[in-house]
């Protein structure tokens, strides 16, 4: 694991305290929420969708879902530096997607500083590239940087409800079939390489992977493996009725059925809840995807000798 430092990684620093809608919310000790978001860059061109039109419902979608752990997805500078100003209470990594820090997208992560803390010797950010030190970077035809996000949380208050986590939030691309199959091999790869006393932590790998389910980089990402593997948190939950959403691209329409594109990858953990999430404002939908959100439970370990 490469150590987050200088100018390839910008930690943005912890704010302390617990901000507006992250009291009461999802408090339970032994369980830990997740949401994943692409929520659109900045383009002028999306009319009443663009981003100074929505941007205040983004923010208080986000505050008010009281999410341990949040992974959005297509954030420009500008864009993160609202949100941050509206999410009180709590931390963030990221950097941008170029070789600049401050320029690109960003594939943030963020976390209730009055649950988690962030293990600075573990947060990193890779590019899905065959160089994935190296800023910037591109391959496999690629249409443009594709970066990730990586970080090791710790519980605030050590106690036998919680453990660390791993947290991953990437972008696969949106055009390249090669580039998403090998960024997603090269995901599962760094998981993988984890230092050997922390491999049986939990996972949880968030993003917008531009691929449905049964697609190659999914499958790469959820097969078994030597490091064992990954559950789909959707899709882990039975019975659901029938006018729940079932895509999470939505292309700006209310009643969109789109493909399920955005997904919660999980390991280590059970999965209690898992839900597409509609938030929407005067104009429609808050993004052209939807987020999709995750309640999770740490497996308690059995001391055999009680057995």
């Amino acid at each position: 694991m490469v150590r987050a430092s200088g100018l390839i990684a910008i930690v943005l620093s912890l704010l302390a305290g617990a901000g507006s809608g992250t009291t009461g919310i999802h408090d339970e000790p032994g369980e830990i929420a997740v949401e994943t978001w692409n929520i659109r860059y900045d383009n002028p061109g999306d009319g009443v969708h663009a981003w100074p039109h929505r941007r205040d419902a983004v923010i208080a979608h986000l505050r008010d879902s009281g999410a341990d752990v949040i992974g959005l997805q297509e954030v420009l500078p500008h864009q993160l530096t609202s949100i941050r100003s509206g999410l009180e209470g709590h931390g963030c990594f990221s950097r941008g997607r170029e070789r600049d820090p401050g320029r690109g997208e960003a594939v943030p992560i963020l976390w209730r500083s009055d649950r988690w803390r962030l293990d600075p010797d573990h947060a990193t950010h890779f590019w899905l590239s065959e160089r994935p030190e190296v800023p910037g970077s591109m391959s496999w035809n690629t249409a443009c940087t594709r970066m990730v996000t990586m970080v090791r949380l710790l519980p605030v208050e050590k106690s036998d409800d919680r453990t660390p986590i791993w947290v991953a939030n990437l972008h696969l691309d949106h055009r390249s079939a090669e580039a998403r199959a090998k960024g997603a091999a090269l995901v599962r790869a760094r998981i993988a390489s984890r230092p050997e006393s922390m491999r049986s932590e939990p996972v949880v790998v968030l993003g917008d992977f531009n691929a449905t389910p049964g697609s190659p980089p999914v499958e790469t990402l959820l097969a078994a493996g030597d490091d064992g593997s990954f559950i789909d948190a959707w899709s882990a939950i039975e019975h659901r009725s029938a006018d729940a959403p079932r895509g999470t691209w939505n292309g700006w329409k209310a009643d969109a059925r789109g493909r399920r594109i955005d997904h919660v990858l999980v390991r280590g953990l059970t999965i209690q809840e898992s839900d597409i999430k509609r938030p929407t404002g005067a104009a429609g939908p808050l993004s052209d995807h939807w987020p999709v959100r995750a309640t999770l439970g740490f497996v308690r370990e059995v001391d055999s000798a009680s057995e």
